[in-house]
């Protein structure tokens, strides 16, 4: 299990897979699929993560621990 300073909720999951969504595109965050949520909560938990460099200790660790399922 990761421990990064991240408290669980049911959304996490989401929210990761969502900012990688948007990473991996490249689209603004204006244009991405409202099935994600409002993109402004997205783009404001993307901007405090990775101030606090939690986004890099979750991609570190999804490297040395890839879900290959």
């Amino acid at each position: 299990m990761l421990s990064l300073g991240i408290y669980d909720k049911p959304t996490l999951r989401r929210t990761i897979e969502d900012i990688i969504y948007r990473l991996r595109i490249g689209c603004p965050w204006r244009d991405l699929p409202v099935d994600f949520g409002k993109w402004n909560a997205v783009y404001k938990r993307f901007n405090a993560w990775s101030l606090q460099e939690i986004l890099m200790g979750i991609f570190k660790a999804l490297v040395v621990e890839p879900d290959l399922e």
